[in-house]
């Protein structure tokens, strides 16, 4: 068992992590909103450089998992860098100053790079053409000085969603809002479930450095629609077209070798689409 201070909680995966991590003694940390789900939780601003040391010297966490992030473009560029890179900073400060053995495990993300590549791989130098990749990409060299860490870049994470909680693709396909579905834009994304176990498998086994979670299958987003209706039928109307903002990746592929050379399986996406199906049914 060990001592985990998990930074955004209420997040899309944070949520979902407390009850994999159980048999660890977790302190979820929340922004604005508690959570009764929570056993052990309080309020953490993560731009707020004396709170962020205040509950690490505190609670001196073997783990510290950082999900907390502005994860949009839409945001003001000033907000994203005080949350994914200031922030990052708060928190790796803090671990010098008072507990130098954590280990520091940082959610990133694919848009640290352009797509300009057929592939990446964990190795590739980071190349970002939007405000949200430039700052998780900045936040990855702020704990890449640290001692211990672990910097998982996922790709386009799909799952169900709860109450409050962001769409991603395939909620968002299953809402009633108009879409536009682009046809060259191409991801190759992974179920949430399997992020899940992946990562408390990782945080068991003690690994470090940066690995990738993407999934196998490389498909445009009208390809993932057209998967998501054939499963769903929701005879719902959606538009195809291409994708005209500047700040958007085209081609953009997470190569997951060294995750598959770890052992680990990965869902399909029409698995993906047919488990998710089920679940709601």
């Amino acid at each position: 068992m060990a001592r985990v201070l998990l930074i955004g909680a209420n997040s899309y995966i944070g949520k979902r992590l407390l009850p994999a991590l159980a048999r660890h003694d977790i302190t979820a940390t929340y922004h604005t909103r508690p959570n009764s789900e929570f056993k052990q939780q309080e309020a953490l601003d993560l731009t707020n450089k004396e709170s962020v040391q205040e509950v690490v010297k505190r609670i001196r966490p073997e783990i510290i998992i950082l999900a907390a992030a502005i994860s949009t473009n839409k945001s003001e560029p000033a907000l994203i860098q005080q949350t994914n890179i200031d922030g990052v900073q708060h928190v790796a400060d803090a671990v010098r100053a008072s507990a130098p053995d954590t280990r520091v495990i940082l959610f990133s993300t694919e848009q640290v790079f352009s797509g300009a590549k057929e592939s990446y791989a964990e190795t590739d130098t980071p190349d970002p053409i939007n405000e949200y990749g430039r700052s998780k990409a900045e936040a990855e060299k702020i704990v890449q000085q640290l001692t211990r860490y672990l910097i998982l870049r996922l790709a386009a994470v799909q799952g169900p969603i709860l109450e409050g909680e962001h769409d991603n693709f395939l909620s968002l396909f299953l809402s009633d809002k108009e879409l536009t579905v682009f046809d060259d834009v191409y991801r190759a994304p992974i179920y949430v479930e399997d992020v899940i176990s992946i990562i408390a498998s990782l945080i068991d086994k003690k690994r470090e450095g940066i690995l990738h979670l993407a999934g196998d299958d490389f498909l445009s987003y009208a390809a993932m629609a057209e998967q998501i209706e054939a499963v769903y039928q929701t005879g719902r109307e959606f538009s195809v077209a291409p994708c005209h903002l500047a700040e958007v990746p085209r081609r953009l592929h997470l190569g997951n070798a060294k995750l598959k050379k770890l052992g680990f399986s990965l869902t399909a996406y029409a698995d993906l689409v047919q488990q998710t199906h089920a679940q709601r049914a």
